[in-house]
């Protein structure tokens, strides 16, 4: 007769309920989130970690709230959940009583789909070209290139001319910083079209990966430069 260890079978639980819950957008219940809790804040491994963060992410936002304040837990695992940072772990095969609980053709289709995404994001927050220079595009910069082509909009809309550098109101030339550090001056127009350029590009990449996850026949090399713009 076995004796069970505590210690092993926790992880197992979390691995269990993870695979059959994986891809559904169901909260876990009070016991496993709280399980995941206690084994993230006890344990360095980082799936561990993960399931904590999943664990209390996959509930609503004031439960979530009740959890951080409540409960310890390592810094970097609450600092996770209060980013809303997608921790990006893929489910295993588990063992059950009755044999081995392996990945359902969906649960596969899902890990495809999230790698496809990671692939289009990455591409995205490299950046892109423009006039031939090439810019950052992570959330900041995002940002703050979509300010700055809504205020070249108003700007055109208001008299501004080609050539005319100052039109941002300021003494100085507007000027924006490329990935080379150096230093690119704009008037309305050109920030204007900046803008768009940004827009496009990160649209572009969004089609892109919609058509490689709707493909019929599954594209296993869907990080390959010939399927992104």
């Amino acid at each position: 007769m076995q004796r069970l260890n505590i210690h092993l079978v926790a992880p197992a639980v979390l691995e269990a309920h993870f695979t059959q819950t994986y891809g559904t957008d169901d909260p876990w219940p009070y016991g496993l989130t709280l399980l995941a809790i206690a084994l993230s804040a006890k344990s360095t491994d980082a799936r561990m970690t993960a399931m904590g963060i999943i664990a209390v992410q996959s509930q609503d936002q004031i439960t979530q709230e009740m959890i951080l304040s409540e409960y310890e837990m390592r810094q970097a695992v609450r600092e996770a959940i209060e980013a809303g940072t997608a921790q990006e772990i893929e489910p295993l095969e588990v063992q059950t009583f009755g044999g081995v609980l392996g990945l359902t053709e969906e649960m596969s289709e899902s890990i495809v789909r999230r790698r496809i995404n990671q692939e289009r994001d990455r591409r995205i927050f490299a950046g892109f070209e423009f006039e031939g220079k090439g810019f950052d595009y992570d959330a900041v910069s995002k940002s703050r290139i979509t300010g700055a082509a809504t205020l070249a909009g108003f700007a055109q809309v208001n008299g501004a001319v080609v050539d005319d550098l100052t039109w941002h109101g300021g003494s100085e030339p507007f000027t924006w910083i490329a990935q080379d550090n150096s230093l690119v001056t704009m008037d309305a127009q050109t920030c204007f079209a900046f803008g768009e350029a940004a827009a496009n590009h990160e649209s572009d990449h969004i089609f892109a990966a919609l058509a490689l996850k709707n493909s019929e026949v599954p594209v296993e090399d869907f990080a390959d430069d010939t399927h992104w713009p």
